[in-house]
């Protein structure tokens, strides 16, 4: 049963008054989620100098059924009390629990009823057990049979904000169709548990406990009336009146027969040019009247100077206290009006009849969804709980699809005019209400759909957003051209200011299609083959959005073209719209930041990249998800998703931190003294080539797709990318070169990047010289049992020659006696760690730098001591 039928079940059984739960019904009701356990938190007495005195615990149901245990007391002020918020665990000590600010959630929503009779009372448990949820009814300390009281607490599946409560009040007032007591909507005020004096239960009804679901916030938020969520307050209810036998309040007036008889209403409502005073006056009438909000945004409009957040503001902030405006304001209109002088004020000539009907006039939620879906306009929701909007449109005869946040101004902008197409403008209060329905309708459905940025990966196969209608699909079986529509094809969201890639024309072959790449990059930017190599296997590897993606490093100096390359780097895998450079701060929120909207991070002329930089570097390159909380709340976070291809322009290496470095990929460039080009000449020509450049990459790769299987076989694999490592071996096995090319390329690369990184750290050019030191008098010259050597030496460090590869064990004490250690006082700055344990961690972060130049290194246990152990070739120890 979804919201509406439950809604309109409630209306009926409010209507009909008392309707037996048939089994059918119950039938109809889904299968409740697994309940969560809250804490409510019990007030002694009004009395009472301890804020909380006790709470009480367990799922909803069981909390209902424990506070539903009667409390006998002498009198009301010595009676407990309960909250329906949650206090914040941090409060310190003195703040008041009754302070907005000490609350950090509502967790249980409640209506009070005074004067409510018995026929009324079977409708609002009618209503709630139709619904499932989970809640308890029972009579105040104030009933009586002559003036019945009766209180309902509806328990929340999870902590809603406190800003929401509201509006979730006013939601319940819609469903049971009945708000009682306005009184109630306010989340800081504290409810009597049920309770009487001695002697008086025999007189008073029993509590009742029903329903087995708690109720989603979102679920009760989207049941609210929109109209009286955007004021604040629950005014009017379908059948509200009819139920509680009462009249129309002051605030349902209709605007419509006010147009008729007040000229100066009719004025504004026929969009009549007038002054700002009267159109304030207008404001005056119109919060006094049903619906005032939607009329007056409906009129204003109709002035060439409306602006609807300004509107909204002169609404916003309107008194509430404030009467309606008195007849007279309108020196044009008024003089001749013939009921001057017989009312005061314009808003006595819009009262309804006794017997007139209520329809709302509010903007209807459902109305509004089954509007979008008309028109083409899908709503998803991602796994990280982000609504989307799907719109599908029909451009030069191929079907595109526009995916975009619910939250962005561009999904706003969706709304707003999709929805006024049809009739008036939805309101921003309308606007969080439809999200807020469609948000739980899909989580109730169980349909998630992951939205992609330019790549996606489904089950080896990728895809490549091209552009609106245009999907390049690569697998082993090789590329297709695919409509965005086309069954299977992933959903793709297009990042601020995303540009198109052109139709790829494909090769006839891997072969062909490599050596083109290579040619390419050698003669426009003056890369060796095997550097030119190495950029096309990770121009590859970035479109692989499931495997860890190598951070491009360019370094040169000057003229060099790191940031020309960089330029034509992104054109091939994420261009602007406008073609311009988009480079990216190194600060690490920028970069969470630039994540979300761009699927490659250029970080152009880097001087240097400190640590907390390098630690989200290493995030992005190996894929992650950073949460965030979100502004303005307390409990609730944002996912930031963290995966992308990142380009480093730098004069000198900048990605030196160990963790990151085993995640770059670095080229050195040289000065060109010759051969520069007019950069719109440069482009010119990479738009000439850009088609058959993509054409060879799509190529190339399906080729690699089809290798990569038997490459995953084929052995071990020595480093830490070993998705890149293998892809690169599966692209030049397809292209017909000889096994092993490309780790050979990337593991000279990979070398070169240690030993010139070793060479400026201070720390790691000690370690070695402390190396050499110790292999220089090994203490035996056979290799041994590590028991054997320790056993027939007496020496702290342990050094084994064999043949020309070389063994040392060491104490950690030992070997930091051999380094230069720092002078005695204190020191903030030293490359030396002052102690062992220090010594052992600072091995630890140049471990992969070692490993690098050929170095292996370990911590081995020897009895209770710790032992390094360091194992490599001879020549690894050479002094350049």
């Amino acid at each position: 049963m979804n919201l509406h039928e439950k809604l309109r079940a409630a209306q009926m059984l409010t209507t009909l008054a008392v309707t037996p739960i048939t089994a059918a019904v119950k039938a109809a009701v889904p299968a409740p989620p697994e309940p969560y356990t809250l804490t409510v938190n019990i007030l002694a007495s009004l009395t009472a100098t301890k804020a909380v005195a006790r709470t009480i615990e367990g799922t909803p149901l069981e909390v209902a059924h424990k506070m539903a245990v009667p409390i006998v007391t002498p009198s009301k002020t010595e009676t407990p009390l309960f909250s329906v918020a949650a206090l914040r665990s941090a409060l310190a000590p003195g703040n008041s629990v009754v302070a907005l600010d000490a609350l950090s959630g509502a967790q249980l929503v409640v209506l009070d009823f005074d004067d409510i009779t018995q026929q009324q009372v079977h409708a609002v448990e009618a209503a709630l057990r139709a619904s499932n949820f989970v809640f308890l009814m029972y009579p105040t300390r104030s009933w009586t049979a002559g003036a019945p009281k009766w209180r309902v607490v509806v328990f929340l599946s999870r902590l809603a904000p406190v800003e929401q409560y509201e509006t979730l009040w006013a939601g319940l007032g819609q469903l049971v169709g009945n708000s009682g007591d306005p009184t109630a909507k306010q989340v800081t005020r504290r409810f009597f548990l049920y309770s009487y004096p001695a002697g008086d239960q025999s007189h008073r009804p029993a509590p009742i406990v029903g329903g087995t679901q708690a109720v989603d916030p979102d679920e009760l938020a989207a049941l609210a009336p929109v109209a009286t969520a955007a004021a604040g307050v629950a005014v009017q209810r379908i059948n509200t009146d009819a139920l509680m036998g009462k009249r129309p309040d002051n605030r349902s007036r209709d605007a419509g027969l006010m147009a008729q008889h007040c000229p100066m209403v009719r004025a504004v409502r026929e969009g009549e040019y007038i002054d700002e005073p009267t159109w304030r006056y207008i404001l005056g009438v119109l919060k006094y009247c049903r619906d005032g909000e939607a009329i007056w945004h409906e009129w204003s409009a109709k002035h060439p100077s409306y602006n609807r957040q300004e509107a909204q503001k002169k609404w916003d902030v309107y008194p509430d206290d404030v009467g309606p405006t008195r007849c007279g304001q309108s020196p044009k209109h008024c003089p001749g009006c013939k009921h001057n002088g017989k009312i005061s004020s314009p808003i006595q000539l819009g009262d309804l009849p006794e017997n007139a009907e209520l329809k709302p006039r509010q903007e209807n939620v459902q109305v509004m969804q089954d509007t979008l879906l008309a028109d083409g306009v899908k709503a998803v929701v991602d796994p990280n709980g982000q609504l989307y909007f799907v719109e599908t449109t029909l451009v030069d005869g191929r079907s595109v699809r526009t995916v975009l946040p619910a939250t962005s101004v561009a999904g706003k902008d969706l709304l707003i005019t999709r929805l006024a197409s049809h009739g008036k403008a939805p309101s921003d209060k309308a606007i969080e209400t439809l999200c807020a329905k469609l948000r739980y309708e899909a989580r109730q459905r169980g349909e998630t759909v992951k939205i992609h940025l330019r790549v996606a990966e489904v089950d080896g196969v990728t895809y490549e957003d091209l552009g609106p209608g245009r999907i390049s699909r690569v697998g082993p079986d090789g590329h297709t051209l695919l409509d965005d529509t086309a069954e299977g094809v992933p959903l793709f969201f297009r990042g601020a200011a995303a540009g198109q890639l052109p139709t790829p024309q494909l090769f006839g072959s891997p072969t062909a299609a490599l050596r083109f790449l290579v040619r390419i990059l050698s003669e426009m930017f003056g890369l060796t083959p095997k550097k030119a190599l190495i950029v096309v296997i990770v121009l590859l590897e970035w479109r692989r959005p499931s495997t860890p993606h190598p951070a491009l490093e360019l370094v040169g100096g000057a003229g060099s073209g790191k940031t020309t390359l960089a330029e034509f780097v992104a054109m091939q895998v994420d261009p602007s719209a406008d073609g311009s450079r988009r480079t990216v701060g190194t600060a690490a929120p920028d970069l969470a930041a630039a994540c979300q909207q761009r699927h490659l991070l250029v970080l152009d002329n880097v001087s240097q990249l400190d640590k907390a930089t390098s630690n989200t570097l290493c995030i992005v390159s190996t894929g992650g998800t950073l949460l965030v909380r979100l502004y303005y709340a307390q409990s609730e976070t944002a996912n930031l998703t963290l995966h992308r291809p990142v380009v480093i322009t730098a004069v000198s290496p900048v990605a030196t931190a160990a963790d990151l470095q085993t995640r770059v990929v670095r080229i050195d460039l040289s000065a060109r003294r010759t051969g520069y080009a007019a950069e719109g000449e440069l482009r010119s020509s990479w738009t000439a080539l850009w088609p058959r450049f993509q054409g060879a990459l799509c190529t190339l790769l399906a080729g690699a797709l089809w290798q990569l299987p038997a490459v995953r076989a084929s052995g071990e694999w020595s480093h830490r990318l070993v998705d890149f490592d293998q892809l690169g071996e599966a692209a030049v096995r397809s292209a017909g070169f000889k096994p092993g090319t490309f780790l050979t390329a990337i593991g000279e690369m990979r070398a070169s990047m240690a030993h010139r990184t070793a060479s400026g750290d201070l720390f790691l050019i000690a370690v070695l010289k402390v190396l050499r030191t110790l292999a220089s008098k090994p203490t035996h010259a056979a290799r041994q049992t590590l028991r054997a050597v320790m056993a027939a030496s007496p020496a702290l460090e342990v050094v084994a020659h064999e043949d020309d590869s070389i063994e040392i064990h060491a104490r950690p004490s030992a070997m930091h006696r051999l380094f230069p250690l720092p002078n005695l006082g204190f020191v903030r700055d030293t490359a030396i760690p002052a102690t062992d344990r220090g010594l052992i961690d600072a091995l630890r972060r140049v471990q992969p730098l070692l490993s690098g130049i050929g170095i292996e290194s370990s911590e081995v246990a020897y009895g209770s001591k710790t032992l390094l152990r360091f194992r490599f070739a001879a020549e690894a120890l050479v002094d350049d």
